[in-house]
């Protein structure tokens, strides 16, 4: 089996929409109270935690939507995981839900670790600017649904995906990404191009991901005028139906990401520069010898003056989906 091959199972254990205890404001006149909700946790959603962690001892239990849990109701849910599984993975949502990441507090980040949680799972479709604790994530769709959503044309191209994925890997994070089935449990065929062709870049750029590490000198990303017009149709989708828009962060725009691996600097271009001459600052590192992924046996020119890097590219990339400069540096 692959070591990318590992089960991980969502479990909403503060929701359910068929139980009083579980449902605050779905499905009931009244909304349950404090002891109905600890008898629902109790009798139903623990043991129904302790059926998936004995009977799959998932990689992950991807816990969600933590309505009304406090600390004190959160800590049997973190505690049955050591008990049955300890090697599987907690995230943040266990107490604190990911609107909430934006304004994370050193009380909460202490509030989380006293729960043993592992990593921090960011708002829906939200990447950070930065994170607190190293190991995070986000969950990203590739449209504007969750779920399958007649009508919902508004997918990301392959290259937006790996634009979104290189910034979470170049930040240290986790890339988590839904893809929401139709009634007959088939993916949309438009998701499925797009996963395919990301997929084909992963198989030649896989170094780039996977096992990558952050680099000092990345540029900060800038929202594009494409992504402030998705923000702005959203918007206008959800005042239609008299309900604020779900909280999503704009995209950021980047010309290049880069992250390393060994003694390799992967650069992905997502703008090719109009002179043909990509210029990096702030490097540190010894260049011994820069290449496209796509061209390994033409070196490219370049130079690395007072931290600055020129490197002359060809007259175009030659590629549909972002080319990849490989920079070789001495360990």
């Amino acid at each position: 089996m692959s070591s990318f091959s590992k089960l991980g199972l969502y479990y909403s254990h503060a929701q359910d929409w068929y139980h009083r205890g579980g449902s605050p404001s779905y499905n009931w006149k009244e909304p349950s109270d404090m002891a109905e909700m600890k008898g629902y946790l109790d009798n139903i959603s623990i043991p129904q935690v302790k059926e998936i962690l004995s009977q799959y001892q998932p990689a992950i239990i991807w816990y969600d939507t933590p309505r009304r849990m406090s600390p004190a109701l959160a800590k049997p849910f973190s505690e049955v995981v050591r008990a049955i599984s300890p090697s599987t993975l907690i995230n943040s949502r266990i107490a604190l839900d990911g609107n909430k990441m934006d304004k994370v507090s050193s009380k909460d980040l202490d509030m989380l670790k006293g729960l043993d949680t592992d990593y921090l799972s960011y708002a829906d479709r939200e990447i950070p600017a930065n994170s607190p604790w190293d190991k995070w994530e986000t969950c990203m769709t590739l449209n504007g649904s969750w779920g399958f959503t007649k009508g919902d044309e508004g997918w990301k191209t392959p290259s937006h995906v790996i634009q979104q994925l290189l910034e979470v890997v170049s930040k240290n994070g986790s890339f988590l990404l839904n893809v929401g089935p139709t009634a007959e449990g088939e993916f949309p065929a438009k998701s499925v191009e797009v996963l395919q062709q990301v997929g084909t870049w992963l198989k030649a750029n896989g170094d780039a991901v996977y096992g990558a590490q952050p680099v000092s000198f990345n540029l900060p990303g800038t929202p594009t005028a494409e992504s402030l017009k998705r923000k702005a149709d959203k918007e206008a989708r959800f005042a239609k139906l008299n309900r604020p828009a779900p909280h999503t962060s704009l995209d950021r725009d980047f010309p290049w990401i880069a992250t390393q691996k060994g003694n390799t600097i992967y650069v992905t271009l997502f703008d090719w520069p109009e002179n043909n001459t990509l210029t990096i600052t702030n490097i540190s590192n010894a260049i011994t010898s820069v290449h496209l992924a796509t061209t390994p046996e033409q070196a490219l020119t370049h130079t690395l003056v007072n931290g600055s890097l020129n490197i002359t590219l060809p007259a175009e990339a030659n590629t549909e989906l972002p080319p990849v400069l490989h920079l070789k540096t001495r360990l």
